[in-house]
């Protein structure tokens, strides 16, 4: 046998058999003495090339999986602490003065703003049908409820539903009223899709399906006295819907 250039002991069986067969080509136990000695030169060569230095030498260094997760880990928590923070309840600075569009010609407050997210935003009422009475609407000015985006659709239900629950206790209501008013046959006069939440009591209307017409002529009443800007028609002044538009933000905080 011979040392290879990369450290590896390589047999040579051909030169083991032909010195072997010289000496005694005879007898049979010089061919099992032949054969036994062809199996261990065929061993330590095997032997030799799995612990040459190629195997042993060390695996290049890498990452470990912990620490691969870890990093991943702290990308995906950043991701939804960035994504948490852009959904605000109204904490931003950035909305202290500029005003948020209700249809083309009307701005609302952010004082009377009390629960926005990237794509929708709730805000008290002028003239109220019941107390409680507020509006979830899109951010983007869409006339019908045709023309929003799934999203547009599944974030303002699903902004509605937390509205409802917070006004629902506030005002100790035992059911809610949540409508919308597609279009100018359906009492629609703010060509801006919104949804209307209002917490209903007991014997609050005559019969159930008048709030439907108060609500067509409350929401004409509102669009006139918002635009318009006659105190006369104002129902509530602005320190009252402030009030308001707190309390609801405080009960969807807890």
């Amino acid at each position: 046998m011979q040392l290879g250039n990369r450290g590896v002991w390589r047999a040579q069986p051909l030169l083991c058999l032909s010195s072997s067969s010289s000496s005694s080509s005879s007898s049979s136990s010089s061919r099992v003495s032949l054969q036994e000695e062809s199996r261990c030169c065929y061993r330590r060569f095997f032997c030799a090339s799995f612990w040459s230095p190629k195997f042993l030498s060390p695996p290049p260094p890498q990452k470990s999986a912990l620490r691969r997760f870890g990093l991943r880990k702290v990308i995906v928590l950043r991701r939804r602490a960035s994504s948490s923070s852009s959904t605000t309840k109204m904490t931003s600075s950035s909305r202290t003065t500029q005003n948020f569009q209700f249809g083309d010609a009307i701005s609302i407050s952010p004082k009377h703003v009390f629960y926005e997210t990237p794509l929708s935003f709730a805000f008290v009422n002028l003239k109220p049908v019941v107390p409680g009475h507020v509006l979830v609407c899109p951010k983007r000015i869409v006339e019908k409820y045709e023309e929003m985006t799934t999203e547009e659709i599944s974030d303002a239900m699903s902004v509605s539903q937390k509205v409802a629950v917070a006004v629902k206790k506030i005002h100790a209501a035992n059911a809610m009223t949540l409508t919308i008013q597609d279009g100018p046959d359906a009492g629609q006069t703010v060509f801006h899709v919104h949804v209307h939440v209002m917490p209903r009591k007991p014997n609050d209307f005559a019969r159930n399906d008048d709030i439907y017409e108060k609500l067509e002529t409350c929401e004409e009443e509102e669009r006139k006295a918002r635009v318009d800007a006659d105190d006369a028609r104002k129902a509530r002044s602005e320190e009252d819907m402030e009030k308001e538009a707190t309390e609801i933000r405080r009960a969807m905080m807890e």
